[in-house]
């Protein structure tokens, strides 16, 4: 566990997704705004949908974390497919949390957890419209590659921006379309 200090001042605990936290996860999801629900779909939220990405972290295929305050998740972070050697991020706040830094500090514990696998790249994809992400995520050294399809988690398929990383010498992205591990 990690505490942060925001912007604001308030403080989060950052942790790995544990084996109990199915109901916080879910109340994670209902809290989101529809505006937020738009721009992070990354799977459904039913129990066997989130029991899987609990197991999926559990074993290590996924590297998963949450941020707390007062006992509630306000952010949902991950990289997906943590043991390829280029993962997938994905990150999502709670709007009360939005514009606080946590973002930045969400981004700043994945790209160190994918050095730290020994990662080449990382890559992320973003929502057409969602301009202050895409500033976010230029600011922390991604590029912008292409626009690709994207699988969301109730699989629809909507075109986003593909944005990867380098966190190796000749790393590139993928090149494939995303969708959700689970």
């Amino acid at each position: 566990m990690n505490e942060l200090r925001l912007k604001d001042g308030r403080v989060v605990t950052v942790r790995r997704l544990g084996r109990g936290d199915r109901g916080k996860l879910q109340a994670f999801d209902r809290g989101l705004s529809e505006r937020s629900r738009h721009y992070f779909p990354p799977h459904a939220y039913d129990d066997a949908t989130v029991d899987k990405v609990i197991e999926r972290n559990a074993r290590g295929d996924d590297v998963i974390f949450v941020a707390e305050h007062a006992g509630e998740i306000v952010a949902y972070f991950f990289l997906w497919h943590a043991k390829l050697p280029v993962p997938t991020l994905g990150i999502g706040l709670t709007d009360r949390f939005q514009g606080a830094g946590l973002g930045r500090l969400a981004m700043e514990t994945l790209i160190d957890a994918a050095r730290g696998l020994g990662a080449h790249g990382i890559e992320l994809t973003t929502a057409l419209d969602n301009e202050r992400a895409f500033a976010l995520y230029q600011k922390c050294g991604f590029e912008y590659v292409s626009d690709v399809e994207n699988i969301l988690g109730d699989g629809n398929m909507r075109i986003e921006r593909c944005m990867f990383l380098p966190l190796k010498e000749g790393a590139q992205p993928t090149g494939e379309s995303h969708a959700p591990p689970v």
